[in-house]
């Protein structure tokens, strides 16, 4: 049982004193003020400050159309939508930036109550509607909140029904039958978040769709009715410095009786049919109702193959966005992934027969996807090449579903479902945090039950921070639609690399239906089983092993062969007797299968190197270190020198810093070290040959054959010292 704070509680009594400066914003057509800008032929318009209640037209309350090379600067503006319906669509705009705007929506498009009574098997709730909150409720969604934290309590709730009494404002909730009161967490007082309206629900808040290189920067998303930033059909998108979060109770635009427990409805940020993926940079999604950020695309249902020619069911009975040309990926019924080929030709074919309809009404699909059996009617797709397809296998446009994508510096969660969800190729998922997501934190995987496409390849996931995931913290997988394990080859090409998992569920990495990968340098600690939903407590191998870390299946990792070696940080000087170096190799390419190697030394008496590369001077003289790769025998090599302190010989001036020579006597090179800048240095041979001449610059060395030299130094003030050294080889 939890036990609340009475501060807290207390704080909730006094939250309207709070509010004592509440201001709801001010009427004005932000819309009509930027497009009579933008019709004048304004390309850089900046928007006074202030909040501004914006009013609705035709479903949207911001809409640009076909705007080119403009950029909107709303620093300081809030816009705040009247009513539950998109905010902002911005249509077929070219190189269109928008900086700086605060969007909220009065009413807001959730409601939330407090649970005031539980049957006795929690599937019944009664629930008080708390102040400032509508009781106008939509959708069979519930969320349940710990008011004492704010934080999610128990798995969302779907399929629930209510009843509304508007004059008592009390809601009875039923869940289906499905959910037990084992797992049902919740407990009286705490907060539920239902969906709500005002006059109308049109989903989605921030649209953009058919643009290129949109830039928006700095949007901040206080509420939406589905998904938070929306982008279909676009190309290269960036989303900088972007934010979906909950608004504090002190700054809201309401009197409320408890701050609000959600931000937006569903996904933060969604981007669908992406030509050239988005790029996700510093961007935040926190308390939203599902998905952090989703890149993906849609599959169509194959229902025959004869030769080149398919018999096609697009998704949801919808359009097929796939044109003559394009690469299509292909995916069989047992989720194995064919070539891609290229569509030669797209006809319109007849309705769906009585068998295909049997077929999709009888397969497992969620949401848009299970109307696909009302399609009607069917396409013919023919491909490049004959192919054996069997019914339920699967096909989608190679290049619309978000490749080169980039989500960077950005922070997932708390939210009830996944933080990052890709299903596309030649991407980077670096340097994010994930906290607290109920779903798996960073996910790469199509989904045949939904119909979205597609598979990855070529992705790298690195130096990502983990911690409280409720799922698997990096899960690359795939499932046919027969609900197994696709085979090998579904994913290609991912890397996995110094990321950090830190109280999370167990297996934390999970990797199926893959053909090479790489497994470096990540760390998983204090794995917490406790966290894990008893209804997926199955999967990855969890039944077999709760305590594995990291789990596979269907996966292949082909060798890549060593093509060189090298010693980056050789010495150019001496190491003193008895002390030790350590020598750092590389091998290329960074991504070889076997970075075996093994060190030697030409002299052992003078010079030793262990297994790691360290080298430690034994005696007097020169040796050679070699490191050889156990894959294919590249080396490469690094002379070391050993001696003793350096030794001063004959010298006859005392009243100038003298240089040090050394070692002395040498193997072959000498060093100085410690004159003066600009001093002159002469090597003459015992007979008084001069052999070479240097001017001094710090550290230097030089090479000389055996026998007994003569160095002289002369300072720049005309003061000489002379010094004999001798060469052994």
């Amino acid at each position: 049982m939890r036990i609340y704070s009475i501060l807290v509680l207390f704080s909730l009594f006094l939250s309207f004193d709070i509010h004592a400066q509440i201001d709801p914003g001010v009427d004005f057509d932000l819309n009509g003020y930027i497009n009579e800008k933008l019709d004048a032929g304004e390309t850089y318009i900046v928007v006074p400050p202030g909040r501004y209640r914006v009013p609705e037209m035709n479903n949207t309350h911001l809409r640009f159309t076909g705007r080119n090379d403009v950029t909107i600067v709303a620093d300081g503006v809030e816009m705040i939508c009247t009513e539950t319906v998109q905010a902002i669509q911005i249509v077929s705009c070219n190189n269109f930036k928008l900086q700086g705007l605060t969007i909220d929506y009065d009413p807001l498009p959730f409601t939330q109550g407090r649970i005031v009574e539980l049957s006795s098997n929690k599937r019944t709730l009664t629930v008080d509607l708390i102040d400032g909150y509508s009781s106008r409720l939509r959708g069979d969604k519930v969320e349940i909140f710990d008011p004492n934290t704010g934080e999610l309590v128990t798995n969302t709730y779907y399929g629930a029904t209510y009843e509304v009494d508007d004059e008592t404002r009390k809601v009875i909730i039923t869940k289906p039958s499905n959910y037990n009161a084992v797992d049902s967490q919740e407990e009286v007082g705490d907060i539920v978040v239902l969906g709500s309206q005002s006059n109308k629900n049109i989903p989605h808040a921030i649209l953009p769709s058919s643009c290129t290189n949109l830039v928006l920067e700095n949007v901040t998303l206080y509420a939406g009715t589905t998904f938070g930033f929306f982008e279909t059909n676009c190309s290269g998108s960036k989303y900088i410095n972007c934010s979906v979060d909950r608004r504090p109770l002190e700054t809201d635009i309401r009197e409320r009786g408890v701050r609000r427990m959600r931000s937006n409805n569903a996904d933060g940020f969604h981007s669908k049919f992406a030509r050239v993926g988005p790029s996700y940079v510093g961007c935040i999604s926190r308390y939203n109702g599902d998905d952090g950020i989703a890149i993906n695309g849609d599959y169509h249902v194959v229902t025959a193959a004869v030769g080149p020619k398919l018999t096609v069911v697009a998704k949801g009975g919808g359009p097929l966005r796939l044109d003559v040309g394009d690469s299509v990926e292909l995916v069989t019924y047992t989720g194995k992934r064919l070539p891609n080929a290229n569509v030669v030709e797209i006809e319109m074919g007849p309705a769906l027969t009585a068998q295909e309809k049997g077929f999709l009404q009888g397969t497992t699909f969620y949401a848009e996807a299970a109307d696909t059996y009302k399609a009607r009617f069917v396409y013919y797709v023919t491909i490049d090449r004959p192919i054996n397809m069997q019914r339920g296998s699967l096909l989608a446009a190679a290049n619309r579903i978000g490749n080169s994508f980039e989500v960077r510096d950005c922070i997932m969660g708390p939210n009830r479902s996944r933080g990052i969800l890709i299903k596309s190729s030649n991407g980077i998922i670096t340097g994010n945090t994930l906290k607290d997501n109920w779903g798996q934190a960073i996910k790469l995987a199509p989904e045949y039950v939904w119909l979205e496409s597609g598979s990855g390849s070529n992705i790298t996931v690195s130096d990502n921070v983990i911690s409280g995931c409720h799922d698997v913290s990096i899960a690359v997988y795939a499932t046919g639609g027969n609900g197994q394990v696709a085979p090998i080859g579904a994913h290609e090409n991912i890397q996995i690399i110094g990321n950090s998992i830190v109280g999370s569920t167990n297996p934390a990495i999970a990797i199926t239906s893959t053909r090479n990968f790489t497994l470096e340098n990540n760390t998983i600690s204090s794995p917490n089983n406790e966290l894990l939903a008893p209804w997926i407590s199955g999967n990855f191998g969890r039944n077999a092993d709760p305590d594995r870390e990291i789990y596979f299946d269907n996966f292949e990792v082909e060798d890549v062969n060593v093509s060189g070696i090298s010693i980056g940080n050789c010495i150019d000087d001496y190491i003193m007797l008895g002390d030790t170096y350590d020598l750092n190799h590389t091998i290329s390419p960074g991504n070889a299968t076997y970075k075996g190697v093994r060190w030697s030394s030409s002299d052992t008496s003078i010079v030793t190197v262990d297994e790691r590369g360290v080298v430690t001077a034994v005696s007097d003289g020169n040796a050679t270190i070699t490191v050889t790769s156990n894959d294919g025998n590249f080396s490469s090599e690094c002379s070391i020198n050993s001696g003793t302190e350096p030794v001063i010989l004959d010298s006859h001036v005392s009243s100038i810093e003298l240089p040090s020579i050394y070692p002395n006597p040498s193997y072959g090179r000498i060093f100085f070290r410690a004159a003066e800048p600009d001093d002159k240095i002469y090597i003459y041979s015992i007979a008084g040959t001069l052999i070479d001449s240097l001017v001094y610059d710090h550290s230097m060395s030089i090479e000389l054959n055996s026998g007994i030299y003569v160095v002289k130094i002369i300072s720049q003030s005309g003061q000489e010292s002379s010094h004999k050294v001798v060469i052994k080889k």
